[in-house]
């Protein structure tokens, strides 16, 4: 048996050594495989023991309480005392649509939970710790932090942006329009790789994140995170985690029931007390509106008896309405057949006033020409005082030279002098008078006495600067009398043009003078033009009303109409003759300079007007034939053109023998 046994441990080893390479590949792929297995088996108990530590460290919450009628502090006080809760931390969720801004917008299913107010790692309440990565924790209402999971990389820079709400859905109550993410998080609520479903947007989340309690405003709790009691040092993927867990659960499940219960009776409540307020309050403004219904019903039908007899004496007024009109057609037919002949006499008057302005407006023309010519004048005038100022400045600078040169033409001849005075008394010749001379006279008298020669340095430099320019005294004094002479006349000249001037300078001013008393005259005539015209309107519109209201008045049109139309207008056409026409018909308007020129400007009007020598229209006239007599005032222009009075003209043509005419 032995021998077989070491005949078949040596074939063994005989086949192993013809492949060995083949049984050591075999061996490989065994050994590779008991580690894989190895690894696959110890693998889940370190994920959990991994799991359990991560847990603890965040303080994973251990069991939730939800309703969906909302928890209250009540609730929260009634948790707190179950045997087994070691912490409860109430929170604020709600899932709605958050759209990011910018032109890439996006939008993201959101699951939005509350944080506690205590956020330290050493709160007691503080379940689901968070992880921040980057940025920090939210201070304020409108602040959040997202977190980031194994489905939710948050490839993107979160921090910084704007979420809001989106404009296009319903608005979640109780949360702000806008959102501004401060960091980001890990939460060990969320490992799952797999999206939670939703009835918000999408149906599947793509967006977690916490804020601050104050960014909520409801008034009750979506839910509470409990920490049982001693379970911290058990395996939370262990029986006995589950079996501790599961007693404070049972615990809860009789609670929950009475909490919901009071809960519901208390939501009945409140809506029952609301709606026994507005019961009570529709019950008021009913009673309210059922008096005031019949107090407008009692009013209507006080009116209706008041309408059926306003409705009576309105029929009654609408008679004698009727027959009233039918009365004023018959007076406003008769009053606009016999208003035609004073509207005539209105038409006339305008026409009147027209003509006058007609002239008013030639003669403010011709006004505006002269004031173009006086100012053409005055123009070339100030070019005339230019010239003249700048003449005067040029003599006045020449002249300043001139009495510069004859000054020093008089220090150099009067040096001379004393030069030929110093050198007779010094015993030296005086034989030659001229520049030249004076400076041999000076080098002798300094050769002889240096003291004496330097008195008359200043003689011998200017005698040598009038050398350096090729003259000397006598010859510098004739031109300085050459160009004084030319002086002269040039002043002469210029006094001349000043004179000149100032004669055509009192020209233009009395021009101008005489044209703005003209101008005045024209504005005075014109106003007195404006007023006539506002006379007349008024007038007119006196007569049309005056006369239609006292045809309303039961009187007679065509008699009001005489009295009044006949006198007023004969009265105006008059006064309008007589102050206005007669007086724009004397304007003239002469040029700067010209003479006055006679020119009749008013002429008589009416039939078998003949002038003679007594009142202008009697004397001389065909006898049976109307004449109309001028009446001509003693302070009026005298209409034979020559620009005066007639109390102070002498013509023999309105000035007949025995008048006043040509008082003094």
């Amino acid at each position: 048996m032995s021998a077989v046994n070491k005949t078949y441990g040596k074939s063994i080893f005989r086949t192993i050594k013809s492949s060995l390479s083949r049984f050591l590949a075999i061996l490989a792929i065994v050994a590779l495989g008991v580690g894989f297995l190895a690894g696959l088996l110890s693998s889940p108990g370190d994920m959990r023991v991994s799991a359990d530590h991560y847990y603890d460290e965040s303080r994973m919450y251990d069991a939730r309480v939800l309703s969906t009628l909302g928890l209250t502090e009540d609730d929260l006080e009634a948790v707190k005392a179950v045997d087994g809760v070691e912490a409860v931390m109430p929170v604020y969720d709600t899932d709605l649509v958050l759209v990011s801004e910018g032109e890439d917008a996006s939008s993201y299913t959101t699951r939005m939970h509350s944080l506690p107010q205590d956020t330290s790692a050493e709160s007691e309440n503080y379940l689901n710790q968070l992880t921040l990565v980057e940025g920090r924790m939210p201070e304020k209402s409108g602040e959040i932090v997202v977190v980031l999971t194994k489905s939710f990389t948050g490839g993107e820079s979160w921090i910084g942006q704007t979420l809001r709400q989106d404009p296009d859905g319903e608005a979640v109550d109780g949360l702000p329009e806008e959102f501004t993410v401060v960091g980001t998080v890990k939460s060990a609520m969320y490992l799952s790789m797999e999206n939670e479903s939703t009835t918000a947007g999408s149906g599947s989340l793509g967006l977690l994140a916490y804020t601050v309690p104050e960014s909520f405003t409801l008034d009750y709790y979506t839910g509470f995170y409990l920490a049982v009691a001693d379970t911290v040092e058990l395996d939370s993927f262990s029986q006995a985690y589950d079996d501790v867990v599961a007693a404070v659960t049972g615990a809860l499940e009789p609670l929950g029931e009475e909490r919901s219960q009071i809960r519901y009776e208390q939501l009945i409540d409140d809506a029952q007390s609301e709606l026994d307020d507005a019961r009570a309050e529709y019950e008021g403004e009913k009673a309210d509106a059922e008096a005031e219904l019949a107090d407008a019903k009692q009013k209507l039908e006080d009116g209706e008896a008041e309408l059926a007899d306003s409705q009576q004496q309105l029929n009654d007024a609408k008679a004698e309405i009727d027959s009233g009109w039918a009365e004023l057609n018959q007076q406003k037919a008769s009053f606009n057949s016999q208003t035609a002949s004073a509207q005539a006499q209105i038409d006339s008057g305008y026409a009147q006033v027209q003509s006058g302005q007609t002239q008013l407006d030639s003669g403010l023309a011709q006004l505006n020409t002269a004031q173009q010519q006086l100012d053409q004048g005055y123009s070339q005038l100030s070019q005339t005082e230019q010239t003249l100022n700048d003449t005067k400045a040029q003599l006045d600078a020449s002249k300043a030279q001139l009495d510069a040169t004859k000054s020093q033409l008089d220090s150099l001849t009067q040096g001379k002098e004393a030069l030929f005075q110093a050198a007779a008394a010094a015993g030296l010749p005086v034989s030659d008078t001229s520049d030249a001379g004076a400076l041999a006279l000076i080098a002798q008298l300094e050769a002889a006495s240096p003291e004496l020669g330097q008195q008359f340095a200043a003689l011998q430099e200017g005698l040598n600067a009038l050398a350096a320019q090729g003259t000397d005294t006598t010859a510098a004094l004739a031109a300085w009398e050459e160009g004084n002479a030319q002086y002269e006349a040039g002043l002469a000249q210029y006094q001349e043009g000043l004179s000149q001037y100032q004669a055509a300078k009192a020209q233009l001013d009395a021009s101008q003078a005489e044209l703005d008393t003209q101008r005045q005259t024209l504005e005075s005539q014109q106003a007195t033009l404006n007023s006539t015209k506002a006379q007349l309107d008024q007038s007119a519109a006196q007569l049309r009303q005056g006369i239609a209201l006292r045809g309303y008045g039961q009187k007679d049109p065509v008699v009001e109409y005489r009295i009044e139309g006949f006198d007023m207008f004969d009265q105006m056409v008059d006064s309008i003759r007589e102050s206005s026409i007669k007086m724009l018909l004397t304007i003239e308007v002469r040029q700067a300079g010209a003479a006055p020129k006679r020119e009749q400007v008013a002429k008589p009007t009416g039939e078998g007007f003949v002038p003679g020598n007594g009142a202008p229209g009697v004397k001389g006239a065909p006898k049976g034939q109307p004449v109309r007599v001028i009446k001509i005032g003693r302070n009026d222009p005298c209409p034979c053109g020559s620009g005066l009075k007639w109390k102070k003209c002498t013509c023999a043509q309105y000035h007949p023998e025995g008048s006043n005419g040509g008082e003094n």
